[in-house]
């Protein structure tokens, strides 16, 4: 179903491109007021995917620390380089090497991984990164997908760059705080943007409740790792029906490993939910870890079902602009018609608010005249053919520019045809040449007759001179 929402979808993309609609403009829109009492989150992101139109966003350029939503990335380049998932991944103690060396990474998440296991496949290994937030699972990816972990946070960032992520450094697979370990909103919103168009197992995956490990030597049935995301879990007050996944990061406190400093931690979620033909994607970062006592806090989920409650409820994807509207008109010289009409190029619809009067959209229109000092096309005029623009506004926002055409072809007149054939004549080559000949042959007969002249009144004046006998 998914696939066939966006391909609907992705026909009004291809539409729009074709029909010269300038989607960077579009994609700049955010004129949206959710009316939401508090937002706790520093940087958040919201997206209706299927038309890539913003409708929520706060600092969403501000870096702020990853934690576990560094895990999509790492998720990304397992599924971008290995075929297949099924097969079997190699677990060495050295995988487990860089948790010693940092106290942010003291009692890191881990799977049920064991040194030395053989039947750990690549896809269990997935789900116990993003559902169980595995950082174990991370480092197993890692070596085995980058050789080191050095080398795979190299692919992470080269990767970030690549797909437009460029407030985001990323130090490890895990997301366990560093020094310049930092993504932003919009960054991770394109990250998350990415796996979710090109690998449609990733929603498998970040949409199960929970997923049971093979069988080691610790635990001969293999353990359950649930999904850390409340919003999956029916038994949770953060259930939500329409969300599909994806990953949650948190962090209980920052240690600076130069000052020796710890602050309050945070708490990151990326999620995705559909209903009804929408789907959104919210990105929150640096959410309150605790609470004001100090227990912990949830107020990332509580900014998502705001967000989600507000949007499925009070937006609409509505026809802004039909192509068949009369947007403009003008004057024309040398047609059997003197005056043409323009209209846009095709539809233009968006999503906004249910409550929203469509004339709430400004138009300012931008006509190219043929003499822009009179102010009137010259005939003649093609239907279809382009004659100017309209910028759609909302809020002082640019929504869209739409090429504006004529709605019919104006023939030009006897007079204008007559005109302008005697004017095509003179402007035919052979015309033109033989104009040319006409006076090169006129100035060299006038130059003949010049020295002709001369000859003669040279051969009249030596006869004067000569003696008479």
């Amino acid at each position: 179903m998914r696939n066939v929402k966006k391909a609907v979808f992705s026909l009004v993309i291809i539409l729009t491109i074709a029909l010269n609609i300038d989607t960077a403009a579009v994609l700049k829109a955010s004129a949206f007021d959710a009316g939401i009492e508090e937002i706790y989150s520093d940087g958040v992101f919201m997206v209706h995917l299927e038309t890539e139109i913003p409708v929520f966003r706060r600092n969403e350029f501000e870096r702020i620390v990853p934690a576990s939503t560094a895990k999509i990335m790492t998720a990304l380049l397992v599924l971008d380089n290995v075929e297949n998932l099924n097969s079997f991944v190699t677990v060495t103690d050295e995988m487990n090497s860089r948790f010693q060396s940092n106290p942010n990474f003291d009692g890191a998440q881990a799977g049920d991984i064991q040194i030395g296991q053989t039947n750990l496949t690549y896809m269990d290994c997935l789900y116990a990164l993003m559902l169980w937030s595995a950082c174990d699972a991370a480092n197993v990816l890692a070596y085995s997908v980058g050789g080191t972990i050095d080398n795979f946070v190299v692919m992470m960032n080269q990767k970030a760059k690549e797909i437009g992520a460029v407030n985001t450094n990323f130090t490890n697979p895990h997301g366990l705080h560093e020094k310049n370990n930092y993504t932003s909103a919009y960054d991770m919103y394109k990250i998350t943007q990415y796996v979710y168009d090109n690998h449609p197992i990733f929603m498998e995956i970040v949409s199960k409740r929970d997923h049971r490990m093979p069988a080691n030597s610790r635990n001969s049935a293999g353990e359950i790792l649930p999904n850390t995301n409340r919003m999956l879990h029916r038994d949770s007050s953060y259930y939500y029906e329409p969300v599909i996944g994806v990953k949650t990061g948190s962090l209980d406190e920052l240690y600076d490993v130069d000052t020796g400093e710890r602050t309050p931690g945070l708490f990151n979620l990326v999620s995705i939910a559909t209903r009804d033909g929408h789907t959104y994607m919210i990105v929150t970062l640096g959410a309150p870890y605790h609470t004001e006592p100090g227990n912990r806090g949830y107020f990332t989920y509580t900014d998502h079902l705001a967000l989600y409650d507000w949007a499925f409820s009070s937006l609409e994807y509505k026809l802004v602009l039909p192509e068949n509207d009369i947007v403009a008109q003008g004057g024309v010289q040398g047609g059997l018609e003197d005056r043409v009409q323009l209209r846009p190029a095709g539809d233009f619809s968006y999503l906004l608010p249910t409550n929203l009067d469509r004339n709430a959209v400004r138009r300012e229109i931008t006509i190219n005249w043929h003499d822009p000092e009179e102010q009137v096309f010259h005939a003649p005029i093609e239907r279809g053919e382009i004659l100017g623009y309209v910028e759609l506004m909302l809020a002082g926002e640019v929504l869209t520019r739409i090429d504006l055409i004529a709605v019919s072809e104006i023939q030009p007149s006897l007079e204008s045809r007559l005109l302008g054939n005697i004017t095509g004549i003179f402007n035919e080559w052979w015309f033109q040449t033989g104009v040319a000949l006409v006076a090169a042959l006129t100035i060299f007969i006038i130059i003949l007759r010049l020295i002709n002249n001369q000859r003669e009144k040279n051969r009249r004046m030596a006869n004067r001179r000569r003696p008479r006998p």
